[in-house]
């Protein structure tokens, strides 16, 4: 990932740069991870073996779970003139919403860090020789990444990998997982922070 380009883009991934409905947030960049998630442990690969991840990035998002959405971010440029204006010069409400932002994004890493790496809701806290492991995966691939990170004001979320977002060689590399393992796992496309 080129960090210092957010235009930089790399892989099977679609990355949405330029799109007007995101604001560019610079927050370090954004990669995209596909893993086949095991439907049952009785399913699982009898000599195949499994593979975990590192809980070292932020999980903004995967294609499956529901997210509430993030309140405003402190600072967004919404509402009309005179209530950017009355917002500006008050500092309690600036204090509020960046509060409820945090709050609300801690709640977002709590729930998807429960489903990834259950027992460790902090998992962000920890240093670096402490990060947990994942659940067990048949498979963990990198399908692209970018110096990008974008915000989308309207749903108030971090914008998220979805097949559709996938190049064709990405699709191509989805749908051989997909027929590789079937029934017995959820493929699931993850979109991680790099911070």
């Amino acid at each position: 990932m080129d960090r210092g380009n957010p235009g930089a883009v790399t892989g099977c991934v679609r990355f949405p740069v330029g799109d007007r409905r995101y604001d560019a947030v610079g927050e370090g960049g954004l990669f995209v991870q596909l893993v086949a998630l095991p439907n049952n442990d009785d399913d699982f690969m009898v000599c195949g073996g499994s593979i975990q991840t590192l809980a070292n990035d932020v999980l903004v998002g995967d294609d499956t779970t529901s997210l509430p959405p993030l309140p405003e971010r402190p600072g967004q440029r919404t509402g009309g003139f005179g209530q950017r204006m009355r917002s500006l010069f008050s500092s309690t409400d600036h204090n509020r919403q960046t509060r409820d932002f945090q709050e609300a994004l801690e709640k977002r890493r709590t729930l998807l860090a429960s489903i990834y790496y259950p027992g460790r809701v902090k998992i962000y806290d920890m240093p670096p020789s402490k990060k947990p492991l994942s659940v067990d995966y048949y498979a963990a691939v990198m399908l692209g990444s970018t110096g990008w990170v974008g915000f989308d004001r309207d749903t108030g979320a971090y914008w998220v990998c979805r097949y559709e977002d996938l190049t064709p060689e990405g699709q191509a590399i989805y749908q051989a997982l997909q027929d590789l393992y079937g029934e017995t796992a959820t493929l699931v496309l993850q979109t991680w922070l790099d911070r």
